[in-house]
């Protein structure tokens, strides 16, 4: 994503700094694929070079995290197949049933192998926002497709609704309890 940063690689091997800097467009001599892209390879080819160009580095680094989830999750995955509602339910509830996984690189470079049950022990599950963090960078890279005409429909991506927040979508303290709003509170 960014120049100076790096996304760390994947636990499953996809290495997503590394596919956009070996990315030097398509291929001459390459046939032209048939359907839409994978969301690796869209990622790769259209959205990095359109988040260098619209986006701050800052932008970019707070990225790496969500974006390496997203990657994790979709990468092979056709986007025409991601763009319907119930996957991105789906990866919603993939990231809860998982929690946390590393992305972290050995020092040979490879992908570092961690037990899940072992970091799910350790780790608290993700919130509501962590969540919500990568849903909305999938509905960017998707509304990029859409507006390029590569998916033919317009994405829709639901956010997870946050358990303590109130019908306003306003957040309060503790679950169960309502903060003092004006008209329509109860």
């Amino acid at each position: 994503m960014s120049d100076t940063t790096s996304i760390p690689v994947a636990p499953c091997g996809r290495d997503p700094e590394g596919l956009v800097a070996t990315s030097s467009g398509p291929d001459p001599g390459a046939t032209a694929p048939v359907g839409p892209p994978t969301f690796v390879e869209f990622f790769r080819d259209r959205y990095v070079p359109h988040a260098r160009a619209v986006q701050s580095p800052d932008t970019r680094r707070a990225a790496r995290a969500p974006v390496a989830y997203l990657l994790y999750h979709f990468g092979d995955r056709r986007l025409d197949d991601i763009a319907r509602r119930d996957v991105a339910d789906e990866f919603a509830a993939a990231m809860q049933t998982t929690g946390p996984l590393t992305f972290a690189l050995n020092r040979d470079g490879s992908a570092r192998h961690v037990r899940h049950e072992l970091l799910r022990r350790r780790a608290r599950p993700f919130a509501t926002a962590t969540i919500n963090s990568s849903l909305r960078w999938l509905r960017a890279v998707l509304r990029l497709a859409y507006a390029e005409g590569v998916i033919p429909a317009r994405p829709v991506v639901v956010m997870v609704r946050d358990h303590h927040a109130c019908a306003c979508g306003r957040r309060f303290g503790r679950p169960g309890r309502r903060h003092r709003g004006g008209e329509g509170h109860a």
